[in-house]
Parts: C-alpha cells; structure tokens; sequence
C-alpha cells in the first residue's frame, strides 16, 4: 500500500511539473504572438512546398499551429509545437478519403501510404535551416 501511495504522488508531482513548464511555456509564446509569430519565417516557407496550391490553416492555437494541404487522392499535414526548448515538427499524409470515396474509389483496396514523422530541433536553431533539413526528409519520405 505504502508503495502504491508513494507511486501516486511521484505521479502527481510530475504532471504538476509538466502542466506547470506548459503554462510557463504557453505564457512565453504568448508574449511573443505565439507559435505563428514566432516562427513565421518556417512557416512561410512551407507556402512553397506544394507549388500548385498553398496551405490551409487548419489549426492557430499559441503552442501549436496546424497547415495542410488536400488535394485528389491524398492529404498531408505540417504541426509545429515547442515543448521546453523544442520546436517540434510533425508531419503526416495519408489517403483523401472522402475525394477518393467521392470518385467511386475504395481506398481500402489501395496499397497503405499513411506517412507520419516528428523531428525536434533546439528552437534558437535557424528557421531556413530547419525547414531545408525537414523539406528534404519529407521529400525522401514521400518518394518511399
């Protein structure tokens, strides 16, 4: 029992240390316009990623910020979020479902392409270089 207690409040206490780093964290961004100010420049350059449409804000909050792009057959998405001292990039592609099913095409008999990948990079790092090193990691991804 002692140990089922002494278990509890190491659990507590970390989640009251992580929601408090978050709050800390969503204070920071804030003062400083959030996620799609901060990191604009990034954000920016995935405006060129698909050169036959740009992408769609599907998500602004202050610690993250969601685009994404739809097109005939698939669908992809970029997030950015930092936690700690972290700019995460997360992003994933998969079959446009309801298009597909809209051309009388039953994805379920297509071979799988569902694509998701994370990266992490030190948020001082340069916004031009994250983007390149990402953009090429998507671009082999996609090509698998």
């Amino acid at each position: 029992m002692e140990i089922l207690i002494g278990l509890l409040v190491i659990i507590l206490f970390l989640v009251y240390n992580f929601t408090k780093d978050m709050k800390g964290k969503n204070t920071e961004l804030t003062s400083l316009g959030g996620v799609e100010s901060k990191y604009k420049e990034l954000i920016s350059s995935f405006d060129n990623f698909d050169t036959s449409q740009l992408p769609k804000v599907l998500n602004n909050d202050v610690n993250f910020y969601q685009m994404g792009w739809a097109g005939a057959t698939t669908i992809a998405s970029v997030s950015i979020f930092e936690i700690s001292d972290k700019v995460n990039i997360e992003f994933q592609m998969d079959y446009n479902k309801p298009a597909l099913q809209r051309s009388g095409v039953d994805f379920r008999s297509l071979a799988p392409i569902h694509k998701k990948k994370t990266w992490s990079y030190v948020n001082s790092m340069d916004q031009g270089e994250i983007y390149h090193s990402v953009a090429w990691e998507i671009q082999n991804l996609c090509s698998i």
